[in-house]
Protein backbone atom coordinates (compact mmCIF):
# COMPACT_ATOMS: atom_id res chain seq x y z
CA UNK A 1 0.00 0.00 0.00
CA UNK A 2 1.11 3.61 -1.35
CA UNK A 3 1.93 5.69 1.96
CA UNK A 4 -0.03 8.73 1.42
CA UNK A 5 0.51 11.33 -0.83
CA UNK A 6 1.21 15.09 0.98
CA UNK A 7 -0.09 18.34 -0.38
CA UNK A 8 2.20 20.23 -2.25
CA UNK A 9 5.10 17.55 -2.28
CA UNK A 10 6.05 15.99 -5.81
CA UNK A 11 6.29 11.92 -5.87
CA UNK A 12 9.54 11.85 -6.81
CA UNK A 13 10.31 12.93 -3.54
CA UNK A 14 9.08 9.85 -1.75
CA UNK A 15 10.18 7.34 -3.95
CA UNK A 16 13.43 5.22 -2.77
CA UNK A 17 16.52 6.06 -4.32
CA UNK A 18 17.95 3.01 -5.90
CA UNK A 19 21.35 2.08 -5.37
CA UNK A 20 23.08 2.56 -8.87
CA UNK A 21 26.52 0.92 -7.92
CA UNK A 22 29.61 2.55 -8.57
CA UNK A 23 30.06 4.90 -11.15
CA UNK A 24 31.67 3.14 -14.77
CA UNK A 25 34.63 4.47 -16.18
CA UNK A 26 35.53 4.95 -19.76
CA UNK A 27 39.32 3.27 -19.72
CA UNK A 28 40.01 4.90 -22.98
CA UNK A 29 38.57 8.23 -22.24
CA UNK A 30 40.82 7.87 -18.79
CA UNK A 31 43.80 6.78 -21.19
CA UNK A 32 43.48 9.82 -23.25
CA UNK A 33 42.76 12.13 -20.25
CA UNK A 34 46.22 11.21 -18.60
CA UNK A 35 48.13 11.24 -21.58
CA UNK A 36 46.95 14.83 -22.09
CA UNK A 37 48.17 15.16 -18.51
CA UNK A 38 51.70 13.38 -19.80
CA UNK A 39 52.12 16.18 -22.76
CA UNK A 40 51.08 18.87 -20.52
CA UNK A 41 53.92 18.71 -18.13
CA UNK A 42 56.14 17.65 -20.79
CA UNK A 43 55.67 21.20 -22.62
CA UNK A 44 54.84 23.12 -19.53
CA UNK A 45 56.62 21.44 -16.25
CA UNK A 46 53.35 22.10 -14.88
CA UNK A 47 50.52 20.18 -12.93
CA UNK A 48 46.87 21.07 -13.54
CA UNK A 49 44.77 20.98 -10.73
CA UNK A 50 42.25 18.39 -12.14
CA UNK A 51 42.39 16.25 -14.76
CA UNK A 52 38.45 15.36 -16.35
CA UNK A 53 38.74 11.64 -16.35
CA UNK A 54 35.83 11.09 -18.84
CA UNK A 55 37.74 12.40 -21.60
CA UNK A 56 36.57 13.09 -24.93
CA UNK A 57 32.76 12.68 -22.81
CA UNK A 58 33.60 15.99 -20.72
CA UNK A 59 32.19 19.15 -20.58
CA UNK A 60 35.09 20.99 -21.33
CA UNK A 61 38.67 20.12 -21.83
CA UNK A 62 40.42 17.19 -19.85
CA UNK A 63 43.29 19.71 -19.15
CA UNK A 64 43.57 23.22 -18.34
CA UNK A 65 46.30 24.72 -17.35
CA UNK A 66 47.27 28.67 -15.95
CA UNK A 67 50.43 30.35 -16.99
CA UNK A 68 51.52 33.77 -16.05
CA UNK A 69 50.61 35.01 -19.66
CA UNK A 70 47.81 32.30 -20.93
CA UNK A 71 45.40 29.75 -20.80
CA UNK A 72 45.85 26.40 -22.67
CA UNK A 73 43.50 23.78 -22.87
CA UNK A 74 44.45 20.61 -24.04
CA UNK A 75 41.39 18.70 -25.78
CA UNK A 76 40.79 15.67 -27.67
CA UNK A 77 39.61 15.56 -31.03
CA UNK A 78 36.98 13.48 -30.99
CA UNK A 79 35.09 15.25 -28.49
CA UNK A 80 34.86 18.35 -31.07
CA UNK A 81 34.21 15.96 -34.23
CA UNK A 82 30.95 14.41 -32.04
CA UNK A 83 29.68 17.96 -31.20
CA UNK A 84 30.89 19.38 -34.86
CA UNK A 85 28.75 16.23 -36.23
CA UNK A 86 25.58 18.32 -34.73
CA UNK A 87 23.34 20.25 -35.97
CA UNK A 88 24.49 24.11 -34.68
CA UNK A 89 27.54 22.61 -34.09
CA UNK A 90 29.74 25.88 -34.30
CA UNK A 91 28.46 27.06 -31.19
CA UNK A 92 28.30 23.85 -29.59
CA UNK A 93 32.42 23.85 -30.09
CA UNK A 94 32.56 27.68 -28.95
CA UNK A 95 30.27 26.89 -25.91
CA UNK A 96 32.68 24.49 -24.92
CA UNK A 97 35.14 26.77 -24.12
CA UNK A 98 33.26 29.81 -22.85
CA UNK A 99 34.21 29.39 -19.77
CA UNK A 100 38.32 29.64 -20.88
CA UNK A 101 37.61 32.48 -22.86
CA UNK A 102 35.71 34.38 -19.75
CA UNK A 103 38.49 33.51 -17.52
CA UNK A 104 41.10 33.98 -19.92
CA UNK A 105 39.55 37.59 -20.13
CA UNK A 106 39.07 37.98 -16.98
CA UNK A 107 42.67 37.32 -15.97
CA UNK A 108 44.08 39.11 -19.05
CA UNK A 109 45.82 36.48 -20.58
CA UNK A 110 45.69 34.53 -24.38
CA UNK A 111 43.80 31.67 -24.78
CA UNK A 112 45.45 28.51 -26.21
CA UNK A 113 43.37 25.41 -27.14
CA UNK A 114 45.51 22.48 -28.46
CA UNK A 115 43.20 19.76 -30.32
CA UNK A 116 44.76 16.36 -29.83
CA UNK A 117 44.14 13.51 -31.83
CA UNK A 118 45.21 10.27 -30.20
CA UNK A 119 43.79 7.50 -32.34
CA UNK A 120 44.29 6.55 -35.81
CA UNK A 121 40.70 5.25 -36.21
CA UNK A 122 39.36 8.44 -35.45
CA UNK A 123 38.28 11.22 -38.22
CA UNK A 124 40.69 13.63 -39.02
CA UNK A 125 40.53 17.42 -37.66
CA UNK A 126 38.71 19.80 -39.54
CA UNK A 127 41.68 22.87 -40.05
CA UNK A 128 39.10 24.90 -41.46
CA UNK A 129 36.93 24.58 -38.00
CA UNK A 130 40.66 25.35 -36.05
CA UNK A 131 40.61 28.55 -37.91
CA UNK A 132 36.74 29.87 -37.53
CA UNK A 133 37.04 28.70 -33.71
CA UNK A 134 40.27 30.78 -33.10
CA UNK A 135 39.14 33.53 -35.16
CA UNK A 136 35.55 33.56 -32.80
CA UNK A 137 37.08 33.20 -29.86
CA UNK A 138 39.79 35.48 -30.13
CA UNK A 139 42.16 32.30 -28.94
CA UNK A 140 45.10 30.10 -31.05
CA UNK A 141 43.98 26.64 -31.89
CA UNK A 142 46.20 24.05 -33.02
CA UNK A 143 45.80 20.50 -34.61
CA UNK A 144 48.29 18.01 -33.11
CA UNK A 145 48.21 13.70 -33.64
CA UNK A 146 49.79 10.73 -32.54
CA UNK A 147 52.98 11.25 -34.06
CA UNK A 148 53.66 14.75 -32.45
CA UNK A 149 52.51 13.28 -29.27
CA UNK A 150 55.10 10.68 -29.62
CA UNK A 151 57.78 12.78 -30.82
CA UNK A 152 57.30 14.87 -27.16
CA UNK A 153 57.25 11.97 -25.13
CA UNK A 154 60.24 10.01 -26.53
CA UNK A 155 63.53 10.59 -24.32
CA UNK A 156 61.06 11.78 -21.75
CA UNK A 157 62.37 10.09 -18.15
CA UNK A 158 62.98 13.13 -16.00
CA UNK A 159 59.10 13.16 -14.69
CA UNK A 160 58.66 14.06 -11.63
CA UNK A 161 57.47 11.98 -8.36
CA UNK A 162 54.13 14.04 -7.66
CA UNK A 163 53.57 13.50 -11.23
CA UNK A 164 53.68 9.54 -11.11
CA UNK A 165 52.02 9.12 -8.39
CA UNK A 166 48.83 10.27 -9.80
CA UNK A 167 49.60 9.35 -13.55
CA UNK A 168 49.31 6.02 -14.81
CA UNK A 169 50.87 6.42 -18.06
CA UNK A 170 53.71 8.62 -16.94
CA UNK A 171 54.38 5.57 -14.38
CA UNK A 172 53.69 3.12 -17.09
CA UNK A 173 56.33 4.83 -19.33
CA UNK A 174 59.03 5.18 -17.24
CA UNK A 175 58.48 1.54 -16.00
CA UNK A 176 58.65 0.37 -19.82
CA UNK A 177 62.16 2.74 -20.48
CA UNK A 178 63.18 0.95 -17.44
CA UNK A 179 63.05 -2.66 -18.65
CA UNK A 180 64.74 -2.22 -21.73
Amino acid sequence: MKPPRRQGVPAAIGKPRRDSGPPVLDWVGCHEAWTLELLAFIEMQQLPARVDLRGARSAMPPVVLATPSEVIAYDLWPAIAALHSRPRSFSQVAGRYAPLVIGAQDGGKRLRIQWWQLRSDEPAPDPQLAVAVAKYLQADVTLHDMAQAQARVVGELALPPVLLERNPVAWSLVHLHANR
